[in-house]
């Protein structure tokens, strides 16, 4: 079984990698449908809804904020913006790969005295989220 580093990941949003990435994290939901009835004395449940959403940390670079300014001018256009998530920088076949189209909800800077500019990306799924591997 392979072994990734938190170090070797990567991340693009439409089509452009962010080069200064400092973390990312995807969450995907399953939401559920009670369909207990009257004579069961324990709930009983179905899969529904599936959502995802996610973030991104990353150190301000111009090349990163053009990256999400051209994915937000494209979202207001109405285009889908690709999500592409690496467990490695350079992936291989086999690897592990996270895909789906993104919506974001949040973009914000932050800049402090005793560091480097940093900016975090906050994103909804618009879709499914596919979970597989580098062809």
């Amino acid at each position: 079984m392979a072994t990734y580093a938190g170090c070797e990941g990567s991340l693009s949003i439409d089509g452009d990698s962010l080069v200064e990435l400092k973390s990312y994290s995807i969450d995907y939901t399953i939401n559920t449908i009670d369909t207990s009835t009257m004579g069961t004395c324990s709930r009983k449940y179905a899969p529904s809804i599936k959502e995802w959403s996610g973030s991104a940390d990353i150190f301000y670079d111009v090349t990163d904020a053009a990256t999400v300014t051209d994915a937000l001018t494209a979202q207001d256009a109405g285009t889908d913006i690709p999500l592409i998530a690496y467990m490695t920088e350079t992936p291989t076949t086999g690897d592990p790969k996270i895909t789906g189209n993104i919506i974001i909800t949040g973009f914000s800077i932050n800049a402090t005295l005793d560091n480097h500019v940093e900016a975090s990306i906050s994103f909804q799924g618009d879709g499914a989220l596919t979970i597989g591997t580098e062809a």
